[in-house]
């Protein structure tokens, strides 16, 4: 998995995934997730620092960045000082310099342009067979949709491997603020359970406990959206918290319950004691680092459904806490 510049060596890790196989034959990994990737370099830096205002904050910050780090830069300290470099609109072609030059001095011959060209994933002739998930937002401000995940759709197309999930919301690699943990969760993994089934084993079956929860029935309008737990030092209880989105009210509707605001949502929190949940391996706290780490880890691997389904997303009053039996 690969996230924004880091998506770059995902995609390009599908494509050698095919090529450079282990001894017997078999892939090193089974699929690649690429979250908001740079697919094109050099296109997504000149539309990023071309941009008026964010272009204008990311050539400043870029800027004290590589005066910052000189130091340590050790191939490339005589490139890099107040007057060398370059104003906003360079900024994309220096950093290419830069990178190639550090290439060369290392033994690597290398320009701009070929640097540029072989971290740009549109130059390789053949589309991996490794599947592939590449996942964009078509709002992202940083890492531009149309010129990356858009052109990835085209570039998938008809391939029974990979394909582009983009989406209006998420900015740059926000998809959980814009439609929830659970459900950017739900996403990364069925898309990695469909091509690694040896995951699922006995090994990782769920196993489910009933939770008895206080809360008046959800009307029509109302729906859950997260849960979360907090473990407390020297404390035998433990709180369990329900958030529940409320659509009654027109505006709240209309953003729905995963972009709606905080005021359309009201948080139910309820006190537990610790042994109650024992058997997912609850205790009480001796010390805060401790009470810390129980708190993410329940939070991490224990997931709120209905009998049959998440419970996220719906009205009901049936409520499981599922955890895989060898987390």
């Amino acid at each position: 998995m690969g996230i924004s510049l880091g998506g770059s060596a995902a995609v390009f890790g599908a494509a050698y995934n095919d090529t450079y196989k282990k001894a017997y034959g078999k892939n090193l990994f089974n699929s690649v997730a690429a979250i908001c990737p740079v697919i094109s370099l050099r296109t997504t830096l000149d539309y990023l620092y071309s941009s008026p205002a964010l272009g204008q904050v990311f050539w400043y910050k870029t800027r004290q960045h590589l005066l910052g780090a000189r130091a340590h830069l050790t191939d490339v300290p005589d490139m890099i000082s107040q007057t060398k470099i370059p104003l906003q609109g360079f900024m994309a072609g220096y950093l290419g310099d830069l990178a190639a030059a550090s290439l060369s001095r290392r033994g690597i011959a290398m320009t701009r342009d070929q640097y540029f060209y072989n971290n740009d994933f549109w130059s390789l002739k053949t589309i991996p067979t490794t599947p592939t998930l590449v996942w964009g937002s078509k709002n992202d401000p940083v890492v531009n949709y149309n010129i990356n995940a858009n052109r990835a759709d085209g570039y998938f197309a008809g391939s029974k491997y990979s394909g582009v999930l983009g989406l209006e919301d998420g900015s740059h690699c926000a998809f959980a603020s814009a439609y929830g943990s659970a459900a950017s969760a739900a996403v990364l993994r069925t898309f990695v359970l469909k091509n690694s089934p040896e995951f699922i084993t006995s090994q990782y079956t769920k196993n489910s406990t009933k939770v008895s929860v206080a809360l008046t029935k959800l009307t029509s309008k109302e729906v859950h959206v997260t849960q979360a737990w907090e473990f407390t030092k020297d404390s035998d209880k433990v709180v369990l918290s329900f958030k529940v989105f409320d659509g009654s009210d027109s505006t709240c509707a209309s953003k729905g319950p995963w972009s709606a605001s905080e005021d359309c949502k009201t948080t139910h929190r309820f006190t537990y004691p610790v042994s109650a949940f024992k058997s997912l391996g609850a205790r009480m706290p001796a010390t805060e680092t401790e009470a810390q780490a129980l708190t993410r880890e329940f939070n991490t691997k224990v997931e709120f459904r209905t009998s049959k389904t998440p419970l996220n997303g719906t009205n009901s009053s049936e409520i499981y806490a599922s955890w895989r039996a060898g987390y």
